[in-house]
């Protein structure tokens, strides 16, 4: 059973992901494992503790992807979804159960 904050978070940001990883599709493939893991993480949370671990994962981004050449579209995407997930982290870590 999945948590209604789990569901709220994969229908906002999974179609974020989907977009990143159609964009980065031939590109960068650290880019296309990283994304695909975020993917995975959220796809399999079923409550706030397994929301985060993708965001934890997300944290790493501008470290794990250092150097990669972000086409202009994806990079606007991939601020997107870090701004978003960061938003939905402090809200998590406040202790509420609705993202702001």
């Amino acid at each position: 059973m999945t948590s209604v904050l789990a569901d709220d978070v994969r229908r906002e940001l999974l179609p974020l992901l989907e977009r990143i990883h159609a964009e980065l599709e031939g590109g960068d493939p650290r880019a296309l494992t990283f994304f695909g893991r975020i993917r995975q993480h959220l796809e399999q949370a079923t409550g706030e503790e397994h929301l985060a671990d993708a965001f934890m994962d997300l944290s790493t981004a501008a470290f794990v992807l250092e150097g990669v050449d972000w086409p202009p579209m994806t990079l606007m995407l991939v601020d997107t979804l870090l701004a978003r997930a960061q938003d939905i982290a402090a809200t998590l870590s406040a202790g509420t159960s609705t993202p702001q």
